[in-house]
Order: C-alpha cells, then sequence, then structure tokens
C-alpha cells in the first residue's frame, strides 16, 4: 500500500525562496501548507497536524521558542511534529538557510533544506492514517497522482480546485467557511481571497455535472460536502 504523503507545515514571509521550497517539497512528494503568520500557521495545523512544521525566525517578531510553543498548545500531544528553523544567513550544519525576504531564490539554501526535511520524514515511522485516496458517492480522488472521476468520468481540476474538493471531501456534512477554504488553499504565491472561494467552487460544480449537488451552499457561511446518498434524478 502506497504511503500517504508526509505533511509539511511552512510558517514565514512570502519570497522567491519560499516559492522554490513549496515547489521543491511538493515534487519529493510532500503535502504542503504555507502560513505568512504564526496566527495563520495555528488554524492551519490545527486540523493538518504536520509532521515537520519550519518556522522563519523572525516571523511574526515572535521568537522560534514561542512559536513553537504556541503550535505545540494546538497540536495533539502524540502528534507532536518535529520543528525546524529557518535562520536567514545561517550557514552551521543542522540550519535551515534561506536569504533574506524579497532576495532572488537561494537554490543551494532551498536544496539544503529539502535534504534535511526529507531526510527527517524518511526515517519517521509512517503513523499517517489519513488515506491518499477519497471514494465518495460516484466521486472519487486520488491525492497523491492529483486524479480526479465522477462515476468513472476523469475530471480535470486546477490545483486550487482539487484542493478545495478535497477538503470538502474528507468530511462529509461538515461546513467550511469561506474563510477557513481561503485558508487551507493559501500557498506560496497563492492569489486565493475569500471573494474568489466563490468562483471556484462554481466552477468544480460545472466540471462534477449531474453531481454538483455534492457540494452544498451553506448561505452566509460556506459550503459542506454532502453526507447523504444522493438520489438519482
Amino acid at each position: 500500500m502506497k504511503m500517504a504523503p508526509k505533511r509539511v507545515l511552512i510558517i514565514a514571509h512570502r519570497s522567491p525562496d519560499m516559492e522554490l521550497l513549496v515547489l521543491r517539497l511538493r515534487n519529493a512528494e510532500c503535502f504542503v501548507e504555507f502560513a505568512p503568520s504564526i496566527d495563520e500557521g495555528l488554524d492551519i495545523a490545527a486540523d493538518f497536524t504536520p509532521e515537520i512544521v519550519v518556522i522563519d525566525d523572525g516571523i511574526d517578531e515572535s521568537s522560534p521558542v514561542e512559536a513553537t510553543m504556541r503550535l505545540k498548545a494546538v497540536l495533539p500531544a502524540d502528534k507532536l511534529p518535529v520543528f525546524m528553523v529557518a535562520m536567514p544567513g545561517t550557514t552551521e550544519p543542522g540550519n535551515a538557510v534561506l536569504v533574506e525576504q524579497n532576495q532572488p531564490a537561494n537554490v543551494n539554501g532551498v536544496s539544503r533544506i529539502v535534504d534535511q526535511i526529507v531526510g527527517l520524514l524518511s526515517n519517521q515511522e509512517d503513523t499517517s492514517s489519513e488515506p491518499d485516496q477519497i471514494h465518495r458517492q460516484g466521486l472519487s480522488l486520488d491525492r497523491a497522482r492529483h486524479r480526479v472521476s465522477a462515476n468513472g468520468r476523469a475530471l480535470h481540476l486546477t490545483p486550487t480546485e482539487f484542493k478545495l474538493l478535497w477538503e470538502l471531501a474528507r468530511r462529509p456534512g461538515y461546513v467550511l467557511s469561506r474563510d477557513k477554504l481561503t485558508r487551507i488553499c493559501k500557498g506560496a504565491g497563492s492569489t486565493v481571497q475569500a471573494r474568489t472561494i466563490d468562483a471556484h467552487v462554481k466552477a468544480i460544480r460545472r466540471k462534477l455535472s449531474d453531481r454538483s449537488r455534492l457540494i452544498e451552499t451553506v448561505h452566509g457561511i460556506g459550503y459542506r460536502f454532502q453526507d447523504a446518498e444522493l438520489s438519482t434524478p
């Protein structure tokens, strides 16, 4: 059985380095979430339960120790991640290396961070209970292969559309607000905003065709994935 992608949360200022880091980790088959602040990182961590957290030194003027303590408070005690600190300008072994914000991407520094993270993850026992695939009401999603089908018909979703549909489908019946969906879908360099979530959901429904009713609108709040079998029209 194929193991679920390893989960990495990056809490850092937006920069070319961070965009490259996210891309490299995803290419290494990691499931990556990005937060530009500690507060957003806390919201994501509670649901995401990362296995590694990379914290930019000085993010939100908080020390890495303060940020780590706040994150530990919202995570299950038996599933605490490995914490890494990205320290600008540091070249000592064992430390992640990132250049200052707004500088060109430092390929060598980013490669070192990726190597450290992949090395740590490869030495960890796989305790993830979240599957790579979801099969509900004729809808099939494969996160590892980024594939979606409805009643056997392949659908072509953008990365943002896939992420939205995955998050809704993994918790049928639960209402996710537009703000929550925005935080979930944001990554380094992402342009997703709360007001664009409706447009993304509309596009997903159009592609789902006769299964579009699987995504229900909860007026004034957000959306949920239907938790009861659809009746045949």
